[in-house]
């Protein structure tokens, strides 16, 4: 059995194939990039280096093992920062490591994002 890698970073996971584009963050299994070149003030978020495995738009749904969340172009400036914060916090790093690259259980993972204030 391969390792998961962990839901959240700071450095892609998959190929991105529009230089314009910014990256944020990897962020529960997608790697969310700021499309800096158009005027709409869309997001794109990225699940695999495949052509067609990506959502664009102002506000895009991201489904993960333990639920759904909307993102939206206004939730970027502080989306890497927030994924800075999860990355330093060591007792989160360790739930992840723990539970094979992906995030603790729900309740767990709460607790620990609500000491971070996320």
């Amino acid at each position: 059995m391969s390792a998961r890698r962990p839901t959240m970073g700071l450095e892609p996971r998959y190929q991105h194939d529009c230089d314009a584009c910014v990256f944020v963050a990897h962020y529960k299994g997608y790697d969310v990039w700021d499309p800096v070149h158009e005027e709409s003030g869309s997001l794109v978020a990225r699940t695999s280096s495949e052509g067609p495995d990506y959502q664009s738009g102002e506000r895009v749904l991201l489904s993960y093992a333990g639920g759904e969340e909307w993102l939206s172009h206004d939730d970027l400036p502080g989306l890497r920062a927030r994924v800075e914060r999860i990355l330093r916090e060591p007792e989160l790093i360790a739930a992840i490591r723990a539970a094979g690259g992906h995030p603790a259980p729900k309740a767990r993972l709460s607790d620990l994002s609500d000491s971070l204030d996320l």
